[in-house]
């Protein structure tokens, strides 16, 4: 029996009636649930449909070399994954994509198999499948030649830094460690073929850092933060700040590791950051307030001690921030707060009311502030930013002021770019919002009026989901916050933006589905609104978990259909107890 015999249409219904015969709730069950019944069955159903495979091919490919038969398994697997596809939601297995592979393989001309190849590889990076990139690289290319060598390394260096921006953001999955280890095997590989970077030292550095935090046993964290250290050892220039901050941060992490907070080491790491501030004053203060909050959220027994060495060197970093321009300060105060926001939790809320009023008396001195243009967006966010940590409506509506100030300067120099227009807009917005709780019938229209013409003026990208929704709620706020602007086509504006923003979330967000219903209510039509949050229901709930509606109950536009929500919500979860999962 030749390739073509093995999966021919014959033997893949043979192979489907034989699943379904072995295996009841195959693929005719399959057929008859819904959609979300199916996603969640797919990941039982594939375990037993790849391990049916193998014992089926023992039978079919009997006298055939064990690398015969694993090319015509995988082409196999790929052909029946075909006709699963049309009745399963599925994703890209491992094995399926090694089928694509050898699929390409077998069809592809001699002479084009490089070019095949090598684009084959762009599609592979874009799902970081280092793997199958690697397979390609040692069954397929010829690596011997330099420009084929030197795609193949800039290439999977592509795919890596894209998993690296994850570990950056701490977006590690369900298993941390396998995907670090994976990465690090990764850097190995594009080291053998790479000439332009020999050395990932700040790749492996984060790794580790990573891996670090991500093993829960104090043996395997200190293996790991020493494996950290040991990159500074391949640092191109020590007079780099980076490399004392850095330096300095990993140091820290191995204090927190081994409990060791006495003063001496201590002092050590922040002698270290503030070596990389003589060297450049415009260095970031983030690591010193992530020091510093890492510190105050632990209970240690010489605090005392250790609270005047934060001081000296808060002082001795500030002074050198603010030593070039004033402006500096802003910066200072954006660094404070997003180191702030980062430790909330653990810090006492004392303590974070006295930072948050050191952060209001050192932006006290730019309220009013004659700035240059190229200042405007950093002091328009500052007081946006400042203006969400008070319950003072007044203070609040002051700091909002100075923002819209900033914005309106900004936007009145430069060609207006989506991100600066909806800042802009989201401060007024905020600015209606104190005006309505202020007083009973606040004079809103020129603040309406303003939006207005930003949204009517916007340079918008249609194909952007969130530009679309920011422009449909936008308009829904106006309609709901203005009674002068009521007969002013808003809701159809509203309605057209989150009909496109369905269109481009390809089911993945909930704010057009709601968006929809709640203008349904407005318009007074709540058979339709029912239909549309059924709809929802149907898309985000699954059999493990029924949707919860947060946002709809929490809205009072929603009350009139709150019963029929909660109903809705009920009737879901029963379905999923008789379900049995």
């Amino acid at each position: 029996m030749d390739i073509k015999q093995i999966f021919s249409e014959k033997n893949l219904k043979a192979f489907i009636q034989e699943m379904n015969a072995q295996k009841p709730d195959g693929f005719l069950v399959m057929n008859s649930l819904s959609r979300t019944e199916k996603n969640g069955k797919a990941l039982d159903f594939l375990d037993d449909y790849e391990r049916t495979i193998e014992k089926y091919f023992e039978k079919l490919t009997f006298g055939y070399s064990s690398l015969e038969r694993e090319k015509t398994q995988l082409i196999f697997i790929k052909e029946t994954y075909k006709i699963m596809e049309k009745e399963l939601f599925l994703w890209k297995s491992y094995l399926s994509i090694r089928a694509d592979i050898f699929l390409l393989y077998l069809n592809t001309e001699p002479e084009k198999i490089e070019n095949a190849f090598l684009s084959k590889l762009d599609e592979l990076s874009g799902i970081e499948d280092f793997d199958n990139m690697a397979f390609i690289g040692h069954n397929i290319l010829d690596l011997n030649k330099k420009e084929t060598r030197k795609e193949y390394a800039a290439t999977y260096s592509s795919a890596i830094y894209q998993a690296l921006i994850d570990v950056h953001y701490n977006k590690l999955g369900d298993h941390p460690i396998e995907l670090l280890n994976d990465l690090l095997k990764a850097l190995e590989e594009v080291e053998k073929y790479s000439e332009s970077n020999p050395y990932f030292h700040h790749e492996r550095l984060m790794i580790y850092r990573s891996l670090a935090d991500a093993h829960n046993d104090l043996a395997n964290k200190n293996i790991a933060i020493e494996h950290a250290l040991e990159q500074f050892n391949h640092w191109e220039d020590i007079k780099d700040s980076q490399y004392h901050s850095q330096k300095a941060m990993t140091l820290f992490e191995q204090l927190q590791i081994n409990k060791n907070f006495e003063t001496k080491p201590i002092e050590a790491v922040l002698k270290k950051l503030h070596h990389a501030y003589l060297l450049d004053k415009n260095h970031h203060a983030c690591e010193y307030f992530t020091i510093k909050y890492t510190l105050h959220s632990l209970k240690i027994t010489n605090f005392a001690d250790i609270q005047k060495l934060l001081s000296k060197y808060e002082q001795l970093y500030f002074e050198l921030s603010i030593e070039k321009d004033e402006l500096e300060i802003v910066q200072w105060v954006s660094e404070m707060k997003r180191a702030l926001e980062w430790k909330k939790n653990q810090l006492p809320s004392k303590f974070i009311t006295e930072e948050y009023d050191h952060m209001r008396s050192l932006m006290s001195r730019f309220i009013d502030y004659d700035s240059s243009n190229e200042n405007c967006s950093k002091l328009a966010n500052a007081f946006s930013l400042l203006s969400k940590e008070t319950h003072d409506l007044n203070l609040q509506e002051t700091y909002l002021n100075q923002s819209k100030k900033y914005y309106e300067q900004l936007l009145s120099t430069k060609s207006k770019s989506f991100y600066d227009v909806s800042n802009y807009v989201t401060v007024i917005k905020q600015l209606i919002k104190i005006k309505r709780a202020l007083a009973a019938n606040p004079h809103i229209e020129n603040y309406i009026e303003l939006i207005l013409h930003e949204l009517e003026n916007l340079n918008n990208d249609s194909n952007d989901f969130s530009n679309t929704i920011f422009c449909a709620e936008t308009y829904l706020f106006i309609f709901e916050n203005s009674s002068s602007y009521k007969n002013n086509n808003l809701l159809d504006k509203a309605e057209a933006y989150y009909n496109g923003g369905k269109d481009l979330g390809n089911d993945h967000f909930t704010q057009p589905y709601y968006g929809l219903a709640k203008i349904a209510i407005l318009r007074g039509d709540l058979l339709l609104s029912q239909k549309i949050l059924k709809t929802c229901d149907e898309i985000f709930s699954n059999e493990y978990h029924a949707h919860e509606f947060k946002e709809c109950l929490d809205d009072s536009v929603f009350s009139p259909l709150s019963s029929f929500i909660k109903s809705l919500h009920s009737s879901r979860q029963k379905t999923i107890k008789s379900l049995g999962l």
